[in-house]
């Protein structure tokens, strides 16, 4: 039974995340619950004795705390028998594992494109981003526990911000050597917004606002 984050793989977090939890009575959610964190059907869990369901309900509490994240990250994973490496850089990116890293998350739901965002940074070894099965990789890497991939995820996501703020940072000041040179007063005005825009966001994503988190 899995009865604790460490033993809640990405996958079948995934399947607790489409449970209707909206509009779903509470005593169906439980049992969907049941049912997925045990490799059961939903039959299966309503055919349970009391004791067995009160026993396998209690096992679900652990859903209502939130998982406890690392800072320690390995630097290799054994995942179904294959080695996978983990790059711990984003400067050390190519521009194709960037780009798609950002595409992921500016669609602003980590937990659904999780592990297609891990697979930016969680390499097979010996191989470079992008020269094998992307889809094989993601397969792997969604047997990873719910405290590994999160504990990635948000420390990627904090060096990503850190990295897009130096970015602005080094915009900012090339348009302010450009508004020096120029002598155009329109140009000037139009640097100057385009400034104030860069700062803005620069600030926003300093505070953690605005940011895919």
């Amino acid at each position: 039974m899995i009865d604790s984050y460490k033993k809640l793989t990405l996958d079948k977090w995934q399947e607790l995340r489409a449970i209707d939890y909206m509009s779903m009575e509470e005593i169906d959610i439980q049992v969907n619950m049941i049912a997925i964190l045990n490799d059961m059907d939903v039959n299966e869990v309503l055919d349970l004795t009391i004791p067995e369901y009160k026993k396998l309900a209690q096992g679900t509490e652990f859903l209502t705390k939130e998982p406890v994240l690392s800072k320690r990250l390995p630097n290799k994973f054994k995942i179904n028998g294959n080695e996978y490496t983990l790059l711990k850089d984003v400067r050390d990116m190519t521009a194709g594992q960037y780009i798609d890293y950002q595409t992921y998350l500016s669609f602003n739901d980590i937990d659904k494109y999780i592990g297609d965002i891990l697979t930016c940074f969680i390499i097979p070894s010996g191989k470079k981003y992008g020269d094998y099965d992307l889809e094989a990789a993601k397969a792997d890497i969604m047997q990873l526990s719910v405290e590994e991939a999160l504990s990635i995820a948000g420390f990627f996501t904090k060096q990503s911000r850190s990295l897009t703020r130096a970015t602005l940072i080094f915009l900012d000041w090339k348009m302010k050597r450009a508004m020096r040179k120029t002598k155009d007063e329109t140009m000037k005005k139009k640097m100057e917004e385009a400034r104030k825009a860069i700062r803005t966001l620069h600030n926003t994503i300093k505070n953690g606002d605005g940011f895919p988190q």
